[in-house]
């Protein structure tokens, strides 16, 4: 079961559904002190940050370069559902490892919807008084201004694929002094040194810097 925030929350699930990356809702239960969604449970399923963030080539169930280019795609195609399927986009806004889980199969499934919103009909941005998201994640404009457009999806999705490329949270990544990650990840790529922050298992696999898959 997962937890029931408000209408808003079953109505976006009950959307999502029928997206075979996204968690399926099966139900509504009311007899527990608040409401809480029954989803489907697709076999033994992981949370993709307790996979990603597994350290060294030996720890059993470490995710590979081809998985995590898989997953990549599966979460990018859940979120054009959302923005594109709809009479107004819905934007995720708390993209992340912890809000994606991986199936038996090793397909990837967006999980956590309660901070997502849809935007006014026939506008492609909206004000906001309060920012939601998680820190170090959330689009500069957004986190800055308050307005939420599709681009807020479009940044933490680049945190997400750098999440799968690194096997680190955005805190770990070793940057200089009040350097930005964003400023701090290009410069990386532009002395090429990438492979410093790359997973190790990726680099062993094939999947760095100087490899045929061209980053």
């Amino acid at each position: 079961m997962v937890k029931f925030h408000s209408i808003r929350d079953l109505a976006i699930l009950a959307l999502m559904s029928s997206h075979k990356n996204a968690l399926k809702l099966l139900g509504c239960c009311l007899d527990f002190e608040f409401p809480a969604l029954v989803c489907e449970h697709p076999g033994s399923t992981k949370v993709l940050s307790d996979q990603l963030y597994r350290r060294g080539m030996a720890c059993k169930g470490s995710l590979t370069w081809k998985s995590r280019v898989k997953i990549a795609n599966e979460i990018a195609n859940g979120l054009i559902y959302m923005h594109t399927m709809f009479p107004t986009p819905i934007i995720h806004r708390v993209i992340s490892p912890r809000s994606v889980i991986l199936d038996q199969f090793g397909n990837a499934k967006l999980l956590e919807f309660s901070n997502s919103i849809s935007l006014p009909p026939g506008e492609t941005q909206m004000s906001l008084d309060h920012v939601i998201g998680i820190f170090g994640r959330i689009d500069p404009e957004y986190s800055t201004g308050g307005i939420l457009t599709e681009k807020a999806d479009v940044y933490g999705f680049g945190m997400f694929i750098l999440d799968l490329l690194t096997g680190k949270r955005p805190s770990e990544i070793e940057c200089g002094d009040n350097q930005l990650l964003g400023a701090c990840v290009k410069e990386y790529l532009e002395e090429e040194k990438l492979n410093e922050i790359l997973d190790q298992r990726i680099v062993e696999e094939g999947g760095g810097l100087d490899s045929k898959y061209k980053l």
